[in-house]
């Protein structure tokens, strides 16, 4: 994925086997890169980012509920 050019719009790749994806590039603030890819059609990168944070903050429950059930 990093030899790829990816645009701040997204870049459309094709995976061999399972078709047509969009590609997204975030950068964390601590430098980590993520890649996002989704099959929706025309997706935006505040689309894809609204995912990502709803997403998190599902991940961010499920730990502190294993907090208090442990």
């Amino acid at each position: 994925m990093n030899k790829l050019d990816i645009s701040e719009e997204g870049t459309l790749i094709h995976l061999r086997g399972y078709g047509w994806v969009t590609v997204f590039k975030f950068t964390a603030k601590n430098g980590r890169i993520d890649y996002i890819v989704t099959n929706k059609n025309n997706p935006t990168r505040q689309y894809v980012k609204s995912i990502m944070d709803a997403r998190w903050s599902v991940e961010v429950y499920h730990r502190e509920v294993k907090k208090i059930v442990v």
